[in-house]
């Protein structure tokens, strides 16, 4: 069983299964997608993976096509992929299909079960799965929902200290800050879990560290479950909630210099790290919004401070909806030169935002290396490259 799971969840599912097998006399390994190796005895492989970004592979997945190559079976083994994500999402259970595809092209890899998602961690879908695949198996498993359901894990408590919203062209974006009721280790760069039914449904913001507080930045969208939740709390009202620590996406301690992508609510993570920039870092923020109001007037503000610091060199910021329209992408071509010498010195781009804006960006970055003679996957392979989009 190989579990390639972003933040543990479809690593539950897998431990069910991997322990019921084991109660019925069954030999069976679970390990992460990344340990893939030669396994002589192995009759069986099923795979349990969520996906990661844009279709990407979870941290503990990303090794897992250069080991399959790396190490072809020597008997013939049954696959089955169990693809776990969230439908809120366009690129749904997207690096699933992929390792499907993947395992389909190996000679030594024999089809038992068609690819099978799971939408939200829904209990009663996987239970799909488990029925089909004891039954092709002739196994005795549970195959009632309530016994997959996820609990909660532990949770803490969190207070609403502040709130603020501006609504323009009809879009609602609003700043929340929580203040936890414990002592919790948090960075700019984590993320925040919220659980707004109460079930294991969870929803992910990227935290900013602002003056020891988690500072969200949320665009409210229509029938949002996580961004309605969040919108209708109250200043003072305490929620419960779990922070996640996402190291791969801190701000980097060892680059010389850093740029900083992001449109609309990503630029959240990246004013928690400027704030902690105390080490005065070379730092450049680029960041696209729609329209110059209130609430880009207030990040003038506040990354003028920043430079005011030595904390930030350059802001540089594109309006789409004004008389001359720009994009964050038009303001890293306009810079090409400064982005490719920024990598060639081992300098850090993060990216923080939309999924399409992420895609968009790297599709400008991969031609400026092109037209460089160089190649992007080179430097996203060597750390220089980091995202959080959602």
């Amino acid at each position: 069983l190989l579990v390639g799971s972003e933040n543990g969840s479809t690593l539950g599912f897998a431990n069910h299964v991997h322990n019921q097998l084991q109660s019925n006399g069954k030999k069976s390994y679970l390990t992460d997608m990344n340990n893939f190796s030669e396994f002589p005895k192995a009759k069986k492989l099923v795979v349990f993976t969520s996906t990661y970004g844009l279709g990407e592979a979870p941290s503990n997945a990303t090794k897992f096509e250069k080991l399959l190559s790396q190490f072809p079976q020597k008997q013939k083994i049954d696959f089955s992929v169990v693809g776990f994500g969230s439908k809120s999402y366009p690129d749904f259970c997207a690096f699933a299909i992929y390792v499907d595809e993947l395992l389909s092209q190996q000679v030594w890899a024999n089809r038992g079960l068609s690819l099978h998602t799971v939408n939200d961690k829904s209990p009663e879908e996987f239970t799909q799965w488990v029925a089909d695949w004891s039954n092709l198996n002739e196994l005795a498993m549970a195959t009632t929902p309530s016994l997959y359901a996820q609990q909660l894990p532990k949770l803490a408590k969190f207070t609403v200290i502040d709130k603020a919203e501006i609504v323009c062209d009809q879009i609602t974006t609003f700043r929340i800050n929580l203040k936890p009721s414990s002592l919790q280790k948090f960075k700019s760069g984590d993320l925040l879990a919220i659980y707004p039914l109460n079930n294991s449904v969870e929803r992910f913001y990227s935290i900013g560290k602002v003056n020891k507080s988690i500072q969200l930045i949320v665009r409210l969208h229509p029938m949002g479950l996580g961004s309605g939740f969040l919108h209708d709390l109250k200043k003072g009202k305490t929620i419960r909630a779990r922070i996640i620590k996402n190291p791969q996406f801190y701000f980097p301690k060892n680059a010389n210099q850093v740029a900083l992508i992001s449109n609309g609510t990503g630029i959240a993570p990246f004013l928690g790290m400027l704030d902690e920039n105390k080490h005065h870092v070379e730092t450049h923020l680029y960041a696209g919004f729609r329209r110059l109001n209130a609430l880009t007037k207030r990040y003038l503000e506040i990354t003028d401070e920043f430079k005011k610091d030595s904390k930030l060199q350059t802001f540089n910021l594109a309006i789409s909806r004004e008389e001359v329209p720009q994009y964050v992408m038009n303001l890293i071509e306009r810079d090409q030169d400064f982005f490719f010498k920024l990598l060639q010195k081992n300098g850090v781009i993060m990216i923080c935002g939309s999924l399409k804006m992420q895609k968009d960006v790297e599709i400008i970055l991969s031609a400026i290396c092109k037209n460089n003679n160089d190649d992007y996957a080179r430097f996203k392979a060597n750390g220089q490259i980091l995202t959080d989009c959602y």
